[in-house]
């Protein structure tokens, strides 16, 4: 279709629309340019119109050469940059980022390496949302004992692991716990119920028994003590088990009026020096001693049905010593093998 310019700025119009319509660039109507006002004179002078001006309405129409002039080259250069510039911005937004290492969909990015190298390295680019959360499993860990070896040729040495435990020993239900003492330069007072049991075990330097009754059982043949003294009565059918192989057992001459071993109790004794300075006495009551090498027994009274054994603790040993008390009818004192 054909078109004409526009007489005040060239702009390629319809030729119905020139005298129907303003110039939508100029506002030109028709083949008469746009009024352009003259501003007046400061010095308050009459204007004279100038040559080419309209004296009615103080208006001049643009020279020939400027209606003449074509605008179209400037209209299409101006859109021709307007639409390189928009097409750069958007290639330089969809270029890949160059050294810059790409996060995949689904994967965390790793800490920004440039906030931890001063600026140093380029950061990393995060993929744009949605992006899920990939949860890693922590690594095992190694039990106690299991190191892995060195690798070839490495030189780091291998710090030694502590070994794994044995096997836990399983308890025996028909023998009661036991109770570990180590007080070597001490003294320990053991308490045990009637019808209880309590066993000691360790090292001790003096031990003190309170009595026992009722049928309670204190059991010392694993312990090692230096001195083992019964200050209370031992009876009731109770059991008492000392061992003192280098030191001594002594039971004092009167506790309430009460025999120190009666009422079928049962005493053993291991020691070198043993000293039964109560009365032994009761049905069923029985007192057996061994004495290590050079070991001496002193007993003062032992009443029928009661009984008193000792020997020697080493096989093919030497001798006892023994110092004898008051014998009734009935007791036996005697000595084993």
């Amino acid at each position: 279709m054909a078109t004409v310019t526009c007489p005040s700025c060239g702009l390629p119009r319809a030729p119905d629309l020139i005298d129907a319509a303003a110039c939508p660039v100029c506002g030109t109507v028709g083949s008469v340019p746009a009024a352009v006002e003259v501003p007046p004179d400061p010095a308050g002078a009459s204007p004279m119109p100038a040559a080419g001006v309209a004296e009615t309405g103080g208006l001049r129409p643009p020279p020939a050469e400027a209606r003449s002039r074509p605008v179209a080259g400037p209209v299409f250069g101006f859109a021709a940059g307007l639409a390189v510039g928009v097409g750069g911005v958007l290639g330089w937004q969809n270029l890949p980022a160059t050294g810059v290492g790409t996060v995949a969909p689904g994967e965390v990015p790793a800490a920004n390496p440039e906030a931890e190298s001063g600026g140093s390295r380029p950061r990393f680019a995060v993929a744009p949302m949605p992006r899920e959360v990939v949860v890693r499993a922590a690594p095992p860990v190694k039990p106690p004992g299991d190191v892995s070896p060195p690798l070839a040729g490495s030189d780091d040495p291998i710090a030694e692991a502590d070994p794994p435990p044995g096997p836990v020993a399983k308890p025996d239900p028909g023998r009661p716990a036991a109770l570990t003492l180590d007080n070597p330069d001490g003294t320990s007072n053991p308490y045990v119920r009637p019808g209880s049991t309590l066993v000691l075990r360790g090292r001790v330097k003096k031990l003190v028994v309170g009595g026992l009754d009722g049928g309670a059982v204190l059991d010392c043949s694993e312990l090692d003590a230096a001195e083992v003294v019964v200050s209370g009565p031992v009876g009731g059918g109770s059991r008492l088990t000392v061992r003192a192989p280098n030191g001594r057992v002594t039971v004092p001459a009167r506790i309430d009026g009460r025999a120190a071993v009666g009422g079928g109790a049962a005493v053993e004794v291991v020691a070198k020096e043993v000293g039964l300075h109560g009365r032994v006495d009761g049905a069923g009551t029985r007192v057996a001693v061994r004495l290590t090498d050079g070991g001496t027994l002193t007993f003062a009274e032992v009443d029928g049905p009661a009984r008193l054994e000792y020997a020697a603790d080493r096989p093919g040993g030497p001798e006892p010593r023994v110092i004898a008390g008051r014998v009734g009818a009935g007791a036996v004192v005697r000595k084993v093998e």
